[in-house]
């Protein structure tokens, strides 16, 4: 690496060639790793940088004038170094088998704000109407305090919108994820007309506040959540190079000098074909962190027979494994896609969200 005055005229890293790499702004050498270079290339110390050659080639892709791609660089921008995080277990043959995924720390949404309406019916010159919450948030008396506002976005019987506010009565747990509310309505000096403030059957319910003054006693002590849980990520590793052969120059060479259509129509030079490699490399990465799916067998209670990846002696290579040899499953990484289904689509009871939800929903 080397800075000149201009190294960030573009705002771009800038990375200096010479001869030994390729002669262009490739930093890649065809050149077999010994030994003795594996802890240089795969660690820091005692950390893995597992994530070096990555970076490396975004830079070199951006050197070359690839168009940038927003949707890869934010992705990026957001990754996190989880190599502590990795889970092995030593089997009975002496084998240290590493688990494909990594246990992560998830924070679900808390949506307390939104409840569902339904079963609206008349009792007396009030109103009743049965909640629940859409996002599988648990029933607590705490959350309906009597004598608090709430304002129904709904629909009358008849299908038309409405818009009600009303003072809650009594809270009703009906013990299934459900409750029933007596509701007082508020809504006699209401300035919309009559049927946008009638009684909705059906809807959505938002909470507001308890009219109380300074002088008065009162104490709400609202519910409060736990919104995580640890959800397996599961570990995917895959390559891509932007170098070239000196044999590559040499027939280049040949063919520009004595075939000037081939010059013209047939070449492709190096810069230009790293640069479109390079592009494709980032979108085919956007597509498999977006729609790839999970293998067969790819759970934590089958994850075992998941095709094994040749084991290796990690001790020979200086890798910090102790004195063992390591083997490894194979595993796709799970696209968002993927993990929305897996979080809207299993039937779980309403009063519990799904546990293995790990997209934000």
């Amino acid at each position: 690496m080397a800075l000149v005055a201009n190294s960030f005229a573009k705002c771009a890293p800038a990375i200096s060639s010479n001869i030994i790499q390729c002669g262009s702004v490739t930093v890649c050498q065809a050149v077999p790793l010994q030994i003795a270079d594996l802890d240089t290339v795969y660690m820091t110390g005692n950390e893995f940088r597992v994530m070096r050659g990555l970076l490396e080639q975004d830079m070199e892709i951006k050197m070359c004038g690839a168009v940038q791609n927003g949707l890869y660089d934010f992705l990026m921008a957001n990754k996190v170094n989880m190599n502590k995080r990795v889970q092995s277990t030593r089997l009975n043959s002496g084998l240290i088998d590493i688990a494909p995924f990594i246990m992560g720390r998830q924070y679900s949404p808390i949506n307390n704000e939104y409840w569902q309406v339904g079963n609206g019916r008349a009792s007396g010159g009030n109103w009743i109407v049965e909640v629940s919450s859409p996002t599988g948030i648990p029933m607590d008396s705490r959350s309906f305090i009597i004598g608090q506002r709430v304002y129904i976005l709904g629909q009358t019987a008849g299908g038309s919108k409405t818009t009600t506010a009303w003072t809650i009565s009594t809270f009703t747990d009906n013990l299934d994820g459900t409750a029933d509310l007596l509701l007082i309505p508020q809504n006699s000096q209401s300035a919309l007309t009559p049927d946008q403030t009638a009684t909705p059957v059906a809807g959505l319910l938002v909470r507001g506040t308890i009219n109380v003054s300074d002088f008065e006693e009162f104490c709400q002590e609202a519910p409060a959540y736990l919104n995580w849980k640890n959800v397996p990520f599961w570990v995917e590793t895959t390559r891509s190079s932007l170098c070239r052969s000196s044999n590559y120059d040499k027939w280049r060479a040949m063919l520009l000098e004595d075939n000037p259509l081939y010059r013209e129509f047939g070449d492709l030079d190096d810069i230009e074909r790293n640069k479109q490699l390079g592009a494709d490399y980032q979108k085919r990465i956007v597509n498999n962190i977006f729609y790839s799916k999970p293998l067969q067998y790819q759970d934590l209670s089958d994850y075992t027979n998941l095709p094994l990846i040749e084991a290796y002696d990690g001790s020979a290579y200086g890798l910090g494994v102790d004195g063992s040899t390591c083997q490894a499953r194979r595993a796709n990484v799970v696209g968002i896609y993927e993990q929305l289904a897996e979080c809207n689509g299993n039937n779980w009871p309403s009063a519990m969200p799904s546990p293995t939800c790990k997209a934000v929903c």
